[in-house]
């Protein structure tokens, strides 16, 4: 009994450690965004600046190349860890999908840059810009593309084999070198969306190469060597189709907006939208520490049957995103023209982009709250019914954006992915904790989720009334972290775990100093 209360307990402080690493890189990854994308802004331009929303659409959207296959890697690694694989099957799987994912990768560059011109001259509607400065840039967004392919692939790796340790310290380190070197050169060398996009290559390719290290360091028998086996590729390809089902209908719903929005407004008018959608999308980064955390823990719990540890993480994770990327998305939704202003130090901008992105924030809240649970229904390798609520709902989505863009703009679109996003958290959840889990579902909707987020919104209203209207920067800062911290700590109090955890440390640490006084 003692060794397994030990064993419970040393995987717990695992479980705590990763996330908090995955946390810190989390956090660091978004302040370098929020602070260097007024700066690229500032000396690119905004039509540059829609460029590099264009690149994250298409990364996102050809991310659908990526065949399944860094979920596969996470999943079996995962496995392996366990005791479930022999190295030499892990050795051989690895290789093989390298071996996949590069000639997709190099056919996804060559599609790109094949295409660069009609893009440049048909598709994307430039004010200022140079059609052959265009050009130039797509084709090196194909590179871009197929580099990061690799990245995710061998980050769906290291999350496997729970190395987010060395995975958080490589994503710090590439982050801070993308953006610092980036200023850099657009400061000293050339402001061009060119020289930013070479740099960007040249990062990550040193990316990939550091996470490809990572996972063969982390591999017992350094003598044993992979080879491509197609055994090994057919005995996941079940689950990778599945997982590449899913994909291609979720990128068509989260990015179909993206797309016919840079085809139907002017570069700058995109520019200006995915400035909203990169603010509204921030409390995603506070979702992915979790998530990488979760997913191989959730593999090994279901392999294992280990039904009541499964239960008690899922619900544990699910109110940990609930209160921190619950309580920053209310903060976003109920201070969007001050975190605008403060962010962008443009009030004319701020006030056109409030209403967008509030709605944007809401919709993304509700695609956040639905992560944890697609990441347990590929934790026991069930991907039809992800697949078949995606269909439908790009079914409704794509004639959905045709009928409303061209009459609301952007802001029709924002509802409209609102509403689905409540569709899925209605609909699709109900199917699948009828077999998944299916006495949790009430503690899921309840303690879960509700409560944190009433409890956040509640007090962010508050917070609201007494948000000073003037004064300087930092008076303001000021104001809207204490109101985000207030926010924070209601949503932590009213979330069962998450509060029994705080109270538990506080406790502990209490003991400890008493114990350290004597």
């Amino acid at each position: 009994m003692d060794r397994r209360r030990h064993d419970a307990q040393s995987k717990s402080e695992r479980v705590k450690i990763d996330i908090s690493f995955n946390f810190v890189a989390a956090v660091w990854t978004a302040v370098i965004t929020l602070i260097f994308t007024p700066v690229y802004v500032h000396y690119l331009g905004i039509e540059a600046y829609g460029l590099i929303g264009l690149l994250a659409t298409l990364q996102a959207s050809l991310g659908v190349f990526d065949l399944g296959l860094s979920q596969v890697l996470a999943r079996e690694l995962a496995r392996f860890t366990g005791g479930g694989i022999s190295e030499q099957s892990v050795r051989n799987l690895i290789r093989s999908i390298e071996t996949i994912t590069l000639v997709v990768a190099v056919a996804v560059v060559l599609a790109i840059g094949l295409s660069a011109g009609w893009i440049g001259r048909s598709w994307l509607q430039p004010d200022k810009m140079a059609v052959s400065g265009l050009v130039y840039a797509i084709g090196l967004m194909g590179v871009l593309v197929g580099l990061r392919l690799f990245e995710g692939l061998y980050r769906g790796g290291a999350t496997g084999l729970h190395r987010q340790v060395q995975l958080n310290v490589v994503t710090m380190g590439c982050v801070t070198l993308r953006a610092a070197g980036a200023l850099l050169l657009l400061m000293f060398i050339s402001r061009s969306i060119v020289v930013f996009f070479v740099w960007q290559a040249v990062v990550s390719v040193l990316n990939v190469f550091l996470l490809r290290w990572v996972i063969y360091a982390s591999l017992a028998n350094p003598q044993l060597h992979g080879h491509f086996s197609l055994t090994e590729v057919k005995q996941v390809a079940r689950f990778a189709a599945g997982v590449t089902c899913i994909a291609i209908l979720g990128i068509a719903l989260t990015q179909a907006d993206k797309l016919l929005l840079s085809r139907l407004l002017p570069l700058k008018d995109f520019g200006e939208y995915i400035l909203a959608v990169t603010l509204a999308a921030a409390p995603l980064a506070f979702v992915v520490p979790i998530s990488q955390a979760a997913q191989p823990r959730f593999a090994r719990a279901v392999a294992t049957g280990e039904n009541a540890t499964l239960a008690h993480l899922f619900h544990g994770s699910s109110q940990l995103v609930t209160v921190i990327a619950g309580s920053a998305a209310v903060v976003i939704m109920c201070f969007s023209r001050d975190v605008l202003d403060l962010w962008l130090h443009n009030p004319d901008l701020a006030e056109r982009l409030t209403p967008l992105v509030r709605t944007l924030a809401l919709g993304s809240l509700l695609n956040i709250l639905l992560l944890l649970p697609y990441i347990l229904q590929l934790a026991y390798g069930w991907t039809g019914l992800g697949a078949r609520v995606n269909l439908a709902a790009v079914m409704i989505l794509v004639p959905g954006l045709l009928f409303i863009v061209p009459r609301y703009g952007a802001i029709g679109a924002a509802w409209l992915w609102v509403a689905l996003n409540t569709g899925y958290a209605t609909i699709a959840l109900h199917f699948m904790f009828r077999r998944v889990l299916p006495d949790h579902k009430w503690r899921w909707y309840g303690s879960d989720v509700i409560q944190p987020l009433l409890a956040a919104a509640a007090m962010a209203m508050l917070m609201q009334t007494a948000f000073p209207s003037g004064g300087s920067f930092f008076l303001r800062l000021a104001a809207l972290a204490f109101a985000s911290v207030a926010t924070l700590s209601a949503a932590a109090v009213a979330a069962p775990i998450i509060r029994g955890e705080v109270i538990s440390f506080v406790l502990n640490a209490r003991w400890r100093n008493a114990l350290g006084d004597v």
